[in-house]
């Protein structure tokens, strides 16, 4: 026999949703107020607004300091870190043949995979750390999907000649 599906009260489900929306929205909204006031007044910064109180003392010049910090920065973690189209470096604590080989196979597929224009690797990056900078924390979601592909591999087929001794050399014909 199936069991029937309970229907729960409209009462306890909006109770629930209360209890969610009361507790734990408004608690992380709380937490985070910080942080966004910050973000808020950092983009203001870039912009060139003054949003803090209109004091006598501050001049309405428009100095756009922060602005040049800003791109200063950008503009060294750039240089840094796109100077070479190497972006992974492999660091072993085993030092096997097979470690080595399987490291260079790694840091080939993925420096490859970076390399590639229409991944648009350096516009995700650099938004990434200019984020970054504003607002002291980025989150960055990544995924890697893959296909495997069987290939099968067939050689060539050679003749062999048997010597009287017994071993079989590869039979070499020459085209005139």
């Amino acid at each position: 026999m199936a069991k029937k599906e309970q229907k729960i009260p409209e009462t306890a489900e909006t109770y629930l949703a209360k209890l969610v929306i009361d507790t734990e929205l408004k608690t992380a909204q709380t937490n985070q107020a910080y942080e966004i006031a910050d973000f808020e007044a950092n983009i203001d910064m870039l912009e060139c607004n003054r949003t803090e109180k209109n004091y006598d003392w501050q001049s309405d010049i428009n100095l756009p300091e922060y602005w040049s910090h800003f791109v200063t920065q950008s503009s060294t973690e750039a240089s840094q870190y796109f100077k070479t189209r190497d972006y992974v470096q492999c660091y072993l604590k085993n030092s096997s043949q097979e470690a080595l080989d399987k490291a260079d196979a790694a840091q080939e597929c993925v420096n490859n995979t970076l390399n590639q224009k229409h991944l648009n690797y350096y516009q995700k990056y650099m938004r990434a750390t200019s984020l970054k900078n504003l607002n002291n924390y980025v989150y960055l979601r990544c995924n890697w999907e893959k296909d495997f592909i069987t290939v099968k591999q067939t050689k060539p087929a050679v003749e062999y000649i048997t010597t009287p001794d017994g071993l079989q050399i590869p039979k070499i014909t020459m085209k005139e």
